[in-house]
């Protein structure tokens, strides 16, 4: 029994000094990658659109697959919208994950991604492929 742990011990080492001079410890930590949903813009609490203000916002649940695959594609969009001025409004693109707000009608009952445009006194909701050109397509079309 002692010979077994000692041979693992010295396998276990070894295979940590290979990955170390390899400059490669990844397999000791696990994916890396960073999920994609941890870096979007979520609302802040009671969050109101201004009169000048448009919200493009993203419900969302972390398990869902359809989410997911839409997630790089929201990325995008959020990178070349969140902050700017389209038709003298100030666009707010924001996402939150609806499963941790469930009585929101942003999410409502969809598992699955919804995507809405909010102003001060409406709401717009998208039904169609979330890709960069159709997200993009229906923002300046709900201005």
């Amino acid at each position: 029994m002692k010979s077994i742990l000692i041979t693992f011990l010295i396998i276990i080492l070894s295979l940590v000094l290979i990955k170390y001079n390899t400059n490669n410890l990844q397999f000791m930590t696990g994916d890396a990658k960073v999920d994609i949903y941890e870096t979007f813009n979520n609302p802040p609490s009671n969050f109101i659109c201004e009169k000048d203000e448009v919200a493009c916002i993203l419900a969302y649940q972390k398990y869902n697959q359809e989410c997911q695959n839409g997630f790089g594609a929201w990325k995008k969009f959020q990178e070349l919208n969140h902050n700017k001025k389209i038709g003298g409004k100030k666009i707010k693109v924001l996402a939150l994950d609806s499963t941790q707000h469930p009585n929101l009608r942003i999410g409502g009952d969809v598992d699955g991604p919804k995507v809405s445009v909010v102003t001060r006194y409406n709401v717009r909701d998208y039904n169609g492929i979330l890709n960069l050109e159709n997200l993009q397509n229906f923002l300046n079309q709900s201005i």
